[in-house]
């Protein structure tokens, strides 16, 4: 019997998946070897697929037979591309590993960074980076995180330690800690590391990735991730992939940084170069809001060689996925259709620009029948469609609504129903005053996201609505 491929490789010597491959590989896995496929310069890595958790969880959290096997194999490949090996005591390769289900959804397993050191491997890429503060830093954090997030030990025992050694040096931030005070905290992160888990931390790189592994595929059953899907109605997965990739250091110093970006405005849809970033600092740095971000556009006056890479990068992915196949939101259609049949009128207020909505109305079909205006009578699919470049503003601002409604000859804000599924849909349809303003939770936002925003009620999916109403 042939076993089954369970590993899939991206990088520059080649690329085993694609973003039609989501529900093998996760959304990120599909989409990071999209990425790659198309010459972005995607650090290399591998996924390990969804089928592999669903075994894992049915053999009762069994790695299934020769997965770590395919791991090794993939990790040389990575080593070949790269030139370093993984944990490697003289020029550490090291990776991150991250959870990735085709649904985005809370209660997985968050990022692990800076796998694959270890006492030896520190010492290693302090020599090959001569930065020893920025390789005893890396290290610290990987204790912390693998011990919290792969092992379960408290992040808060390890933060108390952070600010107890800190206080001893007589510093206030994370970044004026000096060598002496990390190699300090680094021994009080093992101590409690120790404390939590009764052995020490593992200085196998292996064993540090094998325990990670596990961690993502047991993520999947957790009791908040099973909730979460089942309030989302979200069926038919088979589990979580695994992405492990190499590490791209951001805390090597001042000209070196990490951050998040989009290629426009994700709540306006305009075509800007959105995001923030944060200079001598690790990815987690951004999320855990321990430093204040600077916005993306400020990038020009610190590193103008990277603001202007990106900005050729945002470019490449907008032309890339222009020619992108569309699929209308599941459920769509058959409430148009509904809608049509009781004689309610569809107005579509999204967040992209014009230019963008109208190749998505035109590839979609729901442009038949609409004018120069972007109006369309009764037998068309909508009867309206409105861009925030049409309006004074955009969302969340209730200007499109207004416009529509105008439009449309709607004089009361009480007989609109606002349906979306971003924040800024339901702020919009607050501020406009609609009788009814409604989320969908299983598009770019989650049940999570959206309920932190009033809201009438939240929609598994546009299915939901008719039986909603």
């Amino acid at each position: 019997m042939k076993t089954p491929k369970r590993v899939h490789y991206f990088g520059k010597t080649k690329t085993e998946g694609s973003k039609e491959m989501k529900d093998l590989l996760g959304g990120k896995g599909a989409n990071l070897a999209e990425m790659t496929a198309i010459g972005l310069p995607v650090p290399p890595g591998f996924t390990i697929d969804t089928k592999s958790c669903a075994d894992y969880n049915e053999m009762g959290g069994m790695l299934p037979a020769g997965l770590m096997d395919e791991v090794k194999k993939n990790m040389g490949s990575v080593e070949q591309e790269i030139g370093k090996r993984f944990g490697a005591e003289d020029d550490p390769l090291l990776v991150s590993v991250r959870s990735g289900a085709a649904v985005s959804m809370p209660g997985m397993m968050d990022t692990v960074l800076n796998l694959g050191l270890t006492d030896q491997a520190v010492e290693g890429l302090a020599r090959i980076s001569g930065n020893r503060r920025f390789a005893l830093d890396a290290y610290r954090r990987l204790i912390n995180m693998f011990g919290d997030v792969v092992m379960g030990v408290h992040h808060e025992k390890f933060e108390a330690e952070f600010d107890r050694v800190k206080a001893e040096f007589g510093v206030v931030l994370d970044t004026e800690l000096n060598e002496s005070g990390l190699e300090k905290l680094i021994e009080a992160y093992k101590s409690v590391y120790r404390q939590g888990t009764g052995e020490e931390f593992p200085q196998d790189p292996y064993l540090q990735l094998e325990k990670s592994i596990e961690a993502v595929f047991k993520s999947w059953n957790i009791p908040r991730a099973v909730r979460y899907r089942q309030i989302n109605e979200i069926t038919g997965l088979l589990g979580t992939a695994v992405n492990v990739q190499t590490m791209v250091f951001g805390n090597m110093g001042q000209d070196s940084g990490t951050g998040v970006a989009f290629t426009r405005n994700p709540s306006t849809g305009l075509n800007e170069f959105y995001g923030e970033f944060l200079v001598n600092a690790q990815g987690e740095d951004v999320v855990a809001g321990i430093r204040t971000p600077q916005p993306v556009e400020e990038m020009v006056t610190w590193r103008p060689d990277i603001h202007a890479q990106l900005l050729e990068i945002k470019q490449i992915l907008e032309n890339h996925y222009l020619s992108h196949p569309i699929q209308p939101t599941e459920g769509a259609l058959e409430v148009f259709n509904w809608l049509r049949r009781q004689d309610i009128k569809i107005a579509l207020t999204t967040g992209f620009y014009r230019k963008v909505c109208n190749i998505i109305l035109h590839r979609l079909g729901w442009d038949a029948g609409l004018d120069e205006h972007y109006l369309g009578g009764a037998d068309s699919i909508i009867q309206l469609s409105l861009t925030p470049d049409e309006t004074d503003k955009g969302r969340p601002h209730p200007d499109m609504i207004w416009k529509a409604m105008e439009m449309l000859d709607v004089a009361d804000a009480g007989q609109v129903i606002k349906v979306g599924d971003t924040p800024s849909d339901l702020q919009a349809g607050r501020a406009a005053g609609c009788g009814l303003t409604l989320g969908v939770t299983n598009g770019t936002h989650t049940h999570q996201e959206l309920a932190a925003h009033p809201n009438d009620g939240l929609l598994p999916s546009m299915k939901a609505f008719v039986s909603f109403l």
